[in-house]
């Protein structure tokens, strides 16, 4: 055995590692344990130095030429003494890299020892700065609370005298608005309130007049009430024999029926009267308008009348509108259409129940841009709506107006409210509403205004569908006379607004109806121009002759509107009416006393005046 080996009892490791990769593999060790002293890291290491003190190592560095401040080294400086000495020849290339390592971990320490002492030193300046102002941010919180609550009252109470002085200022409206030819009665009631009248009662307390009072009472009830009806008048009416008790009885099994199946039904509903029409149909009236409307709803419509019966219908109440000035470029038949004009205008969905041209189109003229338009709703808040705001169609703001009710007119015998209709006139023989001979209307010939003649009215110059007729003006006027609803611009409701009167319409029922002065002539002292061939009607009430009795109800065509297209003249030869071929023949040979006068027309009738009685 050699002797180095029985000095060192311990083999040698079978390889050493000899590359540097090798070398970085090795188990790492700590090169300083901070709870040692460096006298006690040397001992046991066999290195004996003299470099364990600050003088000591400022002194070995001195040496080296690596000079530290005397004040004390600080860490950049150790730093930079370290990377220095990295640097050194001498050492080996595992020392220098360890020196520079160590080198660039005292600098992160460094540089994290400056950025704490910088925050210790600005938590010691901002500490008593920031305390100070998180006290006056919590009082200024707590000042802003205060305020916002007395900001929140002052706000409630300002609100709240402002809705009084509303109040007060629409009671004074309302008391200073009333017709000036109504008498207004004292209110004896002690109620001085600001809403307007929910029932006749209330009206009556606030001092509306009669007749609204009534109308106000009638439009409450009718809210009440529904149609019912068959589907068409071929079906069978089952209802017709039976007693307004079974009617009610029957309505009242359907809302159990439905409620029985899972329909929840408004609190209380109930049916509390049923009266028959003449036509058939079924008033029914129920407890509350909130009932009627919540069986006016599609699906609830359709669930009542599978329970009530078979080709049964439930009507709508209409309102009839008056659109002036139209453009032709709108559709009444399109639902799409229809519903444009509903969205537009702000009404609710399905409320146009129909509409149609007053005109039929093909009497339009060629050049007409714009026409007349009957617009049916089915809320009476939409009808007002349009009638004072407008409503636009085809990009066009148009105005409505109320449709009056009219005389109707049998197409027959041409006779207006008769009672009847053309289906069953008690008159053998046809009248023409043109010119007044014995056939049928559409087969008249005339065209020439000067040659019709009003059956009505049995006066030259204008026809019996007329709208300038003396007797349908007349019968018009009595008609709204009797009619009180006819008298407002708006269809009347709780609101005030819609209470005001149709211009030139009076409101008192004690006046009597005095038909139009439209018998006045124009009197010349050189010509006497004559536009009656007939005796006048002196006294329209007395001599109206006897109403027929009447056989059923009329039913007016929608498009019997006095529009009619252009004809071609008649030829006086062939034609078979006796007053065509009379003026053919006045016409052709007129008198000699008047050939020469400078207007042939007024002459002549002047002419034929002379045998007329009554005339002067």
């Amino acid at each position: 055995m050699a002797p180095n080996e029985a000095m060192n009892p311990t083999p040698p490791p079978a390889s050493a590692p000899t590359t540097r990769g090798a070398r970085l593999r090795t188990t790492a060790k700590a090169l300083f344990v901070p709870s040692k002293s460096i006298e006690e890291h040397l001992a046991g290491t066999g290195i004996r130095t003299d470099i364990v003190t600050l003088a000591s190592a400022r002194k070995q560095l001195s040496t080296n030429g690596m000079t530290i401040s005397t004040a004390g080294g600080t860490v950049k400086h150790l730093i930079g003494a370290i990377f220095e000495l990295s640097l050194t020849p001498a050492l080996g290339a595992t020392h220098s890299e360890s020196l520079r390592a160590i080198a660039i971990i005292l600098n992160e320490v460094e540089q994290t020892i400056d950025t704490n002492n910088i925050i210790d030193k600005l938590s010691a300046l901002l500490g008593g700065p920031v305390a100070t102002l998180d006290e006056k941010v919590d009082t200024l919180a707590t000042l802003a609370d205060t305020h916002a609550a007395a900001l929140e009252e002052a706000a409630t109470k300002v609100s709240k005298q402002l809705e009084e002085s509303i109040l007060g200022l629409g009671e004074v409206v309302g008391s200073s608005f009333q017709p000036t030819n109504i008498h207004k009665p004292q209110n004896t009631h002690g109620n001085s309130g600001s809403d307007g009248p929910r029932s006749y009662a209330a009206a009556a307390k606030k001092g509306v007049p009669a007749p609204l009072t009534k109308l106000l009472s009638r439009s409450e009830a009718q809210s009440r009430q529904i149609l019912i009806d068959r589907r068409s008048f071929q079906a069978t009416n089952e209802l017709k024999d039976l007693t307004e008790v079974q009617l009610v009885a029957k309505a009242e099994l359907a809302l159990e029926l439905m409620s029985k199946a899972g329909t929840k039904l408004p609190e209380n509903t109930s049916v509390l009267s049923a009266r028959k029409l003449p036509h058939g149909g079924i008033l029914y009236e129920l407890n509350a308008p909130g009932s009627a409307e919540w069986i006016s709803i599609p699906a609830n419509r359709s669930n009542f009348l599978n329970h009530f019966g078979t080709d049964i219908v439930i009507k709508d109440r209409a309102f009839h509108l008056l659109l002036e000035n139209v453009p032709i470029s709108f559709d009444p038949n399109s639902q799409i259409t229809l519903a444009e004009v509903e969205r537009k205008g702000g009404l609710s969905q399905d409320d146009i129940v129909k509409a149609r041209y007053i005109k039929p189109i093909t009497r339009r003229n060629p050049r007409q841009r714009t026409a007349h338009v009957a617009l049916t709703l089915k809320s009476k808040t939409s009808a007002n709506q349009i009638i004072r705001f407008g409503i636009s169609i085809e990009g066009k703001k148009v105005y409505g107006r109320k449709l009056l009710p009219e005389p109707s007119r049998c197409l027959k015998c041409q006779a207006f409210d008769s009672g009847h209709i053309a289906a069953n006139c008690p008159q053998e023989h046809d009248t023409c509403g043109t010119c007044g001979a014995d056939h049928r209307t559409a087969s008249c010939a005339v065209d020439i205004q000067d040659l019709y003649h009003c059956a009505n009215c049995e006066t030259d110059g204008h026809a019996s569908w007329s709208r300038d007729c003396p007797v349908f003006i007349a019968k018009g006027q009595r008609r709204r006379s009797k009619n009180e609803e006819a008298r407002y611009k708006y269809f009347p409701t709780e609101d005030p607004l819609t209470w005001d009167t149709i211009e030139g319409e009076s409101s008192n029922h004690d006046t009597d109806f005095s038909p139009p002065q439209y018998l006045h002539q124009e009197i010349n002292t050189e010509w006497k121009t004559v536009h009656h061939r007939r005796h006048p009607i002196q006294n329209y009430d007395q001599q109206e002759p006897a109403p027929r009795p009447p056989t059923g109800t009329q039913t007016r065509l929608t498009d019997r509107w006095p529009n009619h297209q252009t004809r071609t003249h008649p030829n006086p030869q062939t034609a078979t009416s006796p007053r065509i071929q009379q003026a053919s023949q006045r016409w052709s040979s007129p008198p000699s006393s008047i050939t020469s006068t400078p207007d042939y027309h007024t002459a002549m009738l002047s002419d034929s005046n002379e045998n007329l009685p009554g005339w002067n």
